[in-house]
């Protein structure tokens, strides 16, 4: 019996669908309820009571279920109450009976449907019983019912009927928002007091007058009422509309009205004046948007946080830092999203102190946070718990100021400060300060080291005992007097063993805020050594600029600062095709062929390669360009500092390097990347799409039949064909593709940022183009066509070489399978 319980409780949508269509056959379908809903019910009833049977009849025969008893006449108590409501609404005994018909016939469907066959029999007995039962128990009822009872029940149910007529009147007239009652086509047929009012007419001048006749600005909202007609029980929706006391917001639900044979009889139309609440919203609208503006313009985060540390409020300054939307942000775990792992508990200690209000409001507290970037961004915190009206903690809120730049500012500083003082002590330069009197309050090792003195021994001394000449100092000092500063001044400064240092100082006074004298401060060093130098040097200029004039070597020396040719060697003028007149008067820029960036990229791969030397284009008087190794230094030349270039013609050299280049990467029949170039590049390529995620797709052809092709036109024809396909494939594939020849008849290509889909589509287009190809050889035309392999680099992929296995095996699958098609690993 459970097994059948089961059974029927399962299947209610089929008995409700059943029962209607019997009902339909029938002619009782208006009996049957309406709404969906009711229907469900009404069938749940029915399997409810049919339920009960099952626990009495068990163990019983069927047939004991018709010995209808008292003890037994509650298990049919639904026939009884449906007989009393048919006899209330003055049906015929032949409606209810009708109706049981059609509700047995629907079980009885669903049960030779969906029951075991074993147990089918059975259960088809068991509810034909059921419903016998039902029938007698409805008989029963309905032939002890006496006239008189039929009179009473009449009625009650008039007055009961009258009542409730009465109490809806008054509810309907009580109502303070206009309701109208309309038929079906829109004309009035009633509306109550709060009407009337509305409109300024009795109910006898509107009755039957069509509603948007009486209110205009109605008659687009009851077409929508046609809906309703449609299915739709009610129809409810906001309108606006100027009157003469200003614009009025209005809530109009029209709903359809229902007799109980389910026959459309009419509209109910009700205006609920919805200003003051508009209104109202408004203003809270404006009031949140004015709070939300605020909170937005300030700089600093503002989040609010509940008791669970969920975000309830955050504002453009708080999204913007954290990189999030605030749809992203509302609802999520702060500590969860933001904050990093390590301070995880440390700012859920903060919060639960302040939520236990154990922190006080102006107390701080700086942790990072993690934005939706994977960034850290450090936040100074002020906190303060929020309260309701009963003063019980709701929530926290929080400013934060983002310290990121300003700490790593102050790091910067440190590390500034520290490396001042690393600086001061180790460099060569001396550096002193005196005040304007010329006491010495600080000098670096440098300074000790050169004139032999201990710190301790300068620190509060004079200046002059560090000058070896009196004059020299006055002149010093009145020349910064009178600048303010100096630079470049030469002295004579006495070592502490009396000895005799020609050193080179720059100095400047101090002020300070206002701009006041305060002290002075200075650098020197020793250039003695320099002295000499330059002594020598002017001896060798004389070598040099005979060296210089009579040397068959290209010679130019050229002014850093500007670019401009100082001057060339004759062997430079014969070069370039200039007199050296001209020559002198020309911009380095006249003779490079080359724009500034590829200039500037020269000398960068010169500096990484570590050569001495640069190799530029250089122009020539009638137009030609040549390629030059420039090797460069800088020379003093009359005191002056200048770049000295010795310049070599390596145009010959360059063009038999591009040549003996061109001839190791590429395959010389078919201009193709041979067999090292390709897997070279291949391999390149193969790492960056790796590095970076993207998609990579490798080809592999090979002519069919190329081996008849060579033995029927010979091997030169052959030779045309492979370079026919070489041209075809360069010309088909993209630039950024790599192609090359494998061997033989084999060639391949390297798709970059390409997938399996997208590289088919290419293998695809270049089959069909070779198999229209003629290539056209010793007085004949020869066609010819190809296999392809296609295959996808893969996550696990070491190697360029482990793909170019699968396409190789997916080429040899095409060449199996026919051969002029493509297939993929």
């Amino acid at each position: 019996m459970k097994r059948l319980k089961n059974l029927l409780i399962s299947h209610e949508n089929q008995l409700v669908e059943h029962t209607r269509a019997n009902a339909k056959k029938l002619g009782h379908a208006k009996f049957i309820p309406s709404s969906p809903q009711t229907q469900h019910l009404s069938i749940a009833q029915y399997t409810a009571a049919l339920i009960k049977c099952m626990d009495v009849f068990e163990n019983a025969k069927p047939k004991s279920m018709l010995n209808v008893t008292d003890e037994t006449n509650h298990l049919f108590s639904l026939a009884i109450e449906e007989s009393s409501n048919h006899r209330k609404q003055g049906n015929s005994l032949s409606t209810p009976m009708g109706l049981l018909k059609s509700y047995r016939q629907a079980y009885l469907d669903c049960v030779l449907e969906h029951s075991e066959k074993d147990a089918q029999e059975h259960d088809h007995s068991f509810v034909i019983r059921f419903f016998e039962g039902m029938e007698l128990t409805l008989c029963r009822d309905w032939a002890m019912a006496c006239e008189q009872d039929n009179l009473t029940e009449l009625k009650v149910r008039n007055q009961t009927i009258s009542t409730k007529k009465n109490k809806y009147l008054i509810l309907f007239e009580s109502l303070s928002t206009p309701a109208f009652l309309l038929d079906e086509n829109f004309h009035i047929e009633a509306m109550n007091f709060s009407a009337t009012e509305f409109l300024g007419l009795t109910d006898e001048l509107a009755k039957l007058t069509p509603l948007k006749d009486v209110v205009p600005w109605l008659g687009k909202a009851l077409a929508h009422a046609l809906n309703i007609k449609n299915g739709l029980r009610d129809h409810q929706f906001d309108i606006s509309t100027p009157t003469v006391l200003g614009m009025k917001h209005f809530n109009i639900t029209i709903s359809d009205i229902s007799d109980t044979s389910d026959k459309f009889t009419g509209f109910t139309v009700v205006l609920d004046d919805i200003t003051s609440r508009i209104e109202m919203e408004r203003q809270l609208a404006r009031e949140r948007n004015r709070a939300t503006h605020y909170l937005d313009i300030v700089g600093s985060i503002i989040v609010v946080l509940d008791a669970s540390a969920n975000i309830t409020l955050i504002n453009r300054a708080g999204c913007r830092t954290l990189g999030y939307t605030e749809t992203e942000l509302l609802g999520q775990n702060w500590i969860s999203l933001v904050v990093p792992p390590e301070q995880k508990d440390e700012v859920y200690e903060v919060l639960h102190q302040t939520f236990s209000g154990n922190f006080m409001g102006d107390e701080e507290h700086v942790n990072h946070v993690t934005t939706k970037r994977g960034e850290n961004r450090l936040i100074n915190w002020k906190n303060r718990l929020l309260r309701n009206k009963e003063n019980i903690p709701i929530g926290i809120l929080s400013s934060g100021t983002d310290v990121t730049e300003q700490r790593k500012a102050e790091q910067i500083l440190e590390q500034s400060e520290e490396k001042f003082r690393r600086i001061f002590e180790t460099i060569e330069e001396s550096y002193i300060t005196t005040d304007l009197e010329g006491t010495i309050t600080m000098v670096n090792p440098a300074t000790c080291a050169l004139l032999g003195y201990k710190e301790s021994d300068l620190i509060g001394a004079n200046m002059e005992v560090l000058y070896s000449s009196k004059d020299e100092r006055k002149h010093f000092r009145s020349v910064l007097a009178a600048d303010g500063n100096v630079r470049g001044f030469q002295l004579t400064a006495s070592h502490k063993n009396r000895s005799k240092v020609i050193v080179e100082t720059n100095a400047h006074i101090l002020h300070d805020e206002a701009g006041i004298p305060i002290a002075m401060e200075g650098t020197f060093r020793d250039i003695t050594a320099r002295i000499e130098a330059e002594k020598i040097l002017r001896e060798k200029e004389k070598l040099y600029r005979s060296f210089f004039e009579n040397n068959h070597a290209i010679m130019l020396l050229v002014d850093p600062k500007t670019g401009s040719i100082v001057d060339a060697n004759p062997a430079a003028c014969l070069f370039y095709g200039h007199s050296r007149k001209r020559m002198r008067t020309m911009h380095i820029k006249d003779i490079n062929a080359q724009s500034e960036k590829k200039i500037y990229q020269e000398m960068v791969r010169a500096t990484q390669q570590k050569r001495a030397y640069f190799i530029f284009k250089h122009k020539l008087a009638n137009g030609k360009t040549r390629d030059v190794e420039v090797y460069s230094g800088p020379i003093m030349v009359h005191g002056s500092q200048l770049l000295y270039s010795v310049i070599h013609d390596i145009t010959k050299r360059i063009r038999l390097e591009r040549k003996m280049k061109r001839l190791a990467t590429t395959d010389t029949l078919t201009g193709a990347d041979n067999r090292h170039q390709f897997f070279l590049r291949a391999a390149k390529e193969l790492t960056r799409a790796k590095r970076y995620d993207h998609p990579l797709t490798v080809l592999m052809l090979d002519i069919d039949y190329f081996k008849s092709i060579n033995d029927t036109h010979g091997h030169q024809t052959g030779d045309v064909v492979l370079k026919a396909l070489t041209a075809m494939s360069i010309a088909t594939l993209r630039e950024t593709d790599i192609f090359g020849r494998i061997g033989g008849e084999e060639f391949a290509a390297v798709l970059p940022e390409t997938g399996m889909e997208s590289g088919l589509q290419v293998a695809e287009r270049l089959r069909k183009g070779f198999s229209k190809l003629k290539v056209h050889s010793n007085n004949s035309d020869v066609t010819f066509t190809v296999s392809i392999g296609v295959a996808l680099a893969r996550d696990h992929d070491q190697s360029i070489e482990e793909i170019i296995n699968r396409s190789d095996e997916a080429l040899y699958k095409a060449k199996r399978m026919g051969r002029n098609r493509v297939e993929h690993a």
